[in-house]
């Protein structure tokens, strides 16, 4: 974490930072990933935001994992920051990675991520990471429409969102979800096809994006069980069955990501996943041409079976209400 204009800071319990702030208007700034606290010697107003950063976007990948394991934010969260945000930043990288629109004689090209470097090329593979489990990270997608933060799901809401998985995500968010999961998809395709990633000891590591995800789709599930074990209280509307349905559905999106998934997911070593996370890898890019996306086709990329069904129920519900109004 950094302060600026000379706020006072500590760090207590190793995990902790604690700004504390003795005079009117300071700006603080939080990194990815770090839990914090503010202190006011007196009555404050204070005014928070969100923002990514293209090099802290693999610790804001675990940030966002641990605060949906830990069941800390409600689902207004998500809804105003996490999705949309996330959207905007992976199309951003789609013009200037893959269509080549982003010259690098310009100034937001900065702000693409470093792909020839390995900690670069893992902060976009975070970001797809993330906006593949878009929907299985948002806790409206564990919600019936328009339930509170809270309030238990009645019988027939159960029923609607077991048949159509009707839940309180609106339909056209889940379309927006779509495109980013196909977008991240192709994305993933992308770095398979024209990078080679190499471990420390000199192994070259196939499929390596997709390897990537299935290791924190693992690690999500492990977490998630350890932290239903550790709590006291079951999670009002998360738990460790729906997690897995939610993510066995999105699976199902990418033949790659099924194979390794049903061969690889089950049975993966821990010491696997930091094996791909450790330093010392290197990158190396053959010739990347531009390659234009379109998007019907990545909207049918990230369409998930569960989207599918929720679809048909909306349109024979329609289709009743047509016949009703007749």
């Amino acid at each position: 974490m950094s302060a600026i204009s000379n706020a006072l800071s500590t760090t207590i319990s190793m995990s902790l930072n604690v700004s504390f702030f003795p005079k009117e208007i300071y700006c603080n700034f939080t990194r990815a990933n770090q839990p914090h606290a503010l202190y006011c010697k007196d009555s404050a107003i204070i005014q928070g935001g969100y923002f990514y950063l293209t090099g802290l976007m693999a610790a804001t990948s675990c940030g966002i994992v641990c605060d949906f394991i830990s069941r800390r934010s409600s689902p207004d969260v998500y809804r105003r920051y996490y999705p949309r945000l996330l959207r905007s930043v992976i199309d951003f990288y789609r013009l200037g990675l893959l269509e080549h629109k982003i010259s690098p004689l310009e100034k937001s090209y900065e702000h693409l991520p470093k792909i020839h470097t390995f900690a670069g090329l893992s902060d976009l593979l975070s970001i797809c990471s993330l906006l593949v489990l878009a929907n299985v990270l948002d806790m409206r997608t564990y919600s019936a429409p328009n339930q509170s933060f809270g309030a238990t799901i009645g019988d027939s809401q159960l029923s609607l969102m077991d048949q159509f998985d009707r839940n309180d995500i609106p339909t056209k968010e889940r379309l927006y979800m779509a495109y980013a999961r196909g977008l991240a998809l192709s994305t993933m395709q992308w770095v398979r096809e024209l990078c080679e990633i190499t471990s420390p000891d000199g192994k070259v590591i196939l499929d390596f994006p997709f390897k990537y995800l299935i290791y924190h789709l693992v690690a999500l599930l492990r977490f998630k069980k350890a932290a239903e074990e550790r709590l006291s209280t079951p999670s009002e509307h998360c738990n460790l069955v729906l997690l897995r349905r939610q993510i066995e559905n999105v699976v199902k999106c990418d033949q790659t990501l099924m194979h390794y998934w049903s061969e690889v997911g089950r049975h993966v070593d821990d010491m696997c996943f930091a094996e791909l996370l450790r330093p010392g890898h290197s990158v190396r890019w053959r010739d990347r041409p531009q390659r234009e996306l379109v998007t019907r086709d990545l909207l049918s990329k990230g369409i998930t079976p569960l989207d599918v069904r929720f679809w048909k129920g909306e349109m024979a519900r329609r289709s009743q209400d047509l016949q009703m109004i007749n």
